[in-house]
């Protein structure tokens, strides 16, 4: 199964993508505040490296790597490889132009919405990847927007176009908590003051804390130190046998059977997956995109680009939230 990181967790690994590049922070970056942060991270790495190693494929956003001409993710974690096809190059030469609207588009909607509208949680996440260390390399999405600093409508930007992304390629949005949350909220202002969406953006509400069994179940931490591991774990026999059981679960969420399916894999699981470390709660469902319907301009203001009368295919999104 194919996977879309999104937020803490699409940094996170980045970061460490970026690290075994032989890439460092900024020259004005504490190499000590660099280390903290890492450390900080940890448990966002596992949750990532875990669903790296089980995944398929792991979608990155189209954007070009500083590379001249449009590149793809192909093979294991994310090496960059030219598009040689004429067809692949100017379908990604579309997705690259696609996103570049979107990308002014997932703007507008993140400044409006954090301009004091953001709940306090949401805001204290937002604050936390304000920050240099945050961020090491040119791997992030969005990085290029963030002029050297985490920006929090840069960040709330990239959020929507993961979770575009995901929706547009058929792929998983994979998501920390705290970052389902800052998308709930973000849905939860959208629908209050009814304003236009640009695009389809997904109704996180109703995924939060308390999980019903029937959506939720354990997953094994793999516990990966880097990249290298997650690698390993990549070709080891039990761990795709044990991916398949999950992505099981995943694909079949709507059943009400997650829990279930996910105690059962885990009871099954072979020598070369790591035991007793079941300390990963997966939560999966097939959720909504909101719709431009009943929606208003904000304060009677004009909508130039129409974003009222936009319309999106009313087709689901698999989402997974780690806890």
């Amino acid at each position: 199964m194919k996977i879309v990181f999104g937020g803490q967790l699409d940094r996170v690994f980045a970061n460490e993508f970026a690290i075994s590049m032989g890439l460092e922070p900024d020259d004005n970056v504490d190499l000590e505040l660099v280390e903290e942060r890492r450390a900080a991270d940890a448990r966002y790495f596992e949750l990532a490296g875990t669903l790296a190693a089980l995944s398929d494929e792991i979608v990155p956003l189209p954007y070009v790597r500083y590379a001249p001409d449009p590149v793809r993710d192909e093979g294991t974690l994310g090496t960059p490889v030219r598009v040689t096809d004429p067809e692949a190059f100017m379908q990604r030469l579309r997705a690259i132009f696609h996103f570049d609207q979107v990308t002014e588009e997932a703007l507008d909607v993140a400044r409006v919405c954090v301009l004091g509208r953001l709940a306090a949680a949401s805001n204290d996440v937002l604050n936390a990847i304000d920050t240099k260390e945050a961020w090491i390399g040119h791997y992030h999405a969005l990085r290029h927007l963030h002029n050297d600093d985490g920006r929090a409508e840069t960040y709330l930007a990239g959020l929507l176009m993961q979770a575009l992304w995901a929706w547009e390629t058929a792929a998983v949005l994979v998501l920390a908590e705290c970052d389902r949350f800052i998308l709930a909220d973000l849905g939860a202002i959208l629908v209050k003051n009814r304003w236009p969406r640009p695009f389809a953006i997904p109704d996180l509400r109703y995924m939060g804390p308390p999980h019903d069994e029937k959506i939720c179940g354990p997953l094994v931490n793999l516990r990966p130190a880097d990249l290298p591991t997650v690698e390993a774990f990549r070709q080891e026999p039990s761990v795709r046998a044990y991916a398949t059981s999950v992505f099981d679960a995943i694909r079949n969420a709507e059943a009400g059977h997650v829990g279930i399916t996910l105690e059962k894999a885990y009871r099954s699981v072979g020598p070369g997956v790591p035991d007793g470390r079941a300390d990963i709660t997966l939560v999966a469902a097939s959720v909504n995109m909101f719709s431009n319907a009943g929606t208003v301009t904000p304060g009677g203001q004009p909508d130039p680009d129409d974003w009222s009368n936009r319309r999106f295919p009313a087709r689901k999104l698999r989402a997974i939230v780690l806890v």
